[in-house]
């Protein structure tokens, strides 16, 4: 199955997407985000902190996705926010910036996602292939937290993040 139809409904639950990012709930996404941060190096001196997100228009249109066979994807933007530590507890130093993570599938003007990669039976199965896709990439950025040190690094998403 490369079209999952009637999925508009479940997507706009799971992206909350017309909600403005500080009224969002605790479900979805964003609580499963909520949940997977803070991240902190062993020493505790930097932390990554979950600020929002948001998606942009997908770059390839449907019509081209078919002609190519390749899932309909929208660039999904992670606000982060980087906090390095004083040994005695203050803050030394804030860090925002969005960063792209990756790509979500796209929901189509006809309230479907286009996946013939992924191949969904049902909607459970795209909440499931995010949530492992973002997983993986915070793994990554987790087991790269432990290698920026404390006031180097004037680009620290990159050593975090890696290429992306």
């Amino acid at each position: 199955m490369c079209t999952l139809a009637g999925v508009a409904e479940p997507y706009e639950r799971f992206f909350q997407l017309r909600v403005p990012p500080a009224r969002r709930e605790e479900t979805g996404l964003h609580g499963w985000l909520r949940k997977r941060f803070p991240l902190r190096r062993p020493d505790g001196r930097v932390t990554l902190e979950y600020v929002g997100y948001h998606l942009d228009d997908p770059p390839l249109g449907l019509e081209l996705c078919r002609g190519m066979s390749c899932d309909l994807r929208t660039p999904f933007w992670l606000a982060l926010r980087l906090v390095r530590w004083r040994p005695e507890g203050s803050i030394e130093q804030v860090l925002d910036q969005e960063v792209g993570l990756g790509a979500v599938p796209a929901l189509t003007d006809e309230g479907a996602v286009f996946l013939p990669e992924l191949q969904p039976t049902c909607w459970r199965d795209v909440e499931v292939a995010v949530t492992k896709e973002l997983d993986q990439a915070l793994t990554h950025a987790e087991q790269h937290l432990g290698e920026l040190a404390v006031g180097e690094a004037k680009q620290p998403w990159a050593i975090i993040l890696g290429d992306r």
